[in-house]
């Protein structure tokens, strides 16, 4: 198992900044902002990579996607238009 030698408020802030920039739409640029932005508030830069690795390519499509039918379910829209725009461009 691997330890991480600091402060459980700098390990939970660096977490928190990586889940920060992980949900963000930062496509695949999370983790370098992450890790930057955890090195200048000297939060903990691994947990921050850690939780910026929640929202990946792989789970964000379909994060995404899943988002997308919530939104236009919630809006009243329907979902194939909402499809079909995105698939044509």
């Amino acid at each position: 198992m691997i330890r991480i030698n600091d402060t459980p408020g700098k390990v939970a802030a660096g977490f928190a900044i990586g889940v920060f920039w992980g949900i963000g739409p930062s496509f695949f640029i999370g983790p370098i902002l992450s890790v930057a932005t955890a090195a200048l508030v000297k939060a903990n830069k691994g947990a921050s990579l850690l939780g910026s690795f929640i929202m990946n390519p792989v789970t964000g499509l379909f994060f995404y996607a899943l988002s997308a039918r919530a939104g236009t379910e919630i809006m009243g829209g329907n979902w194939e238009d909402v499809f079909i725009q995105v698939k044509t461009g």
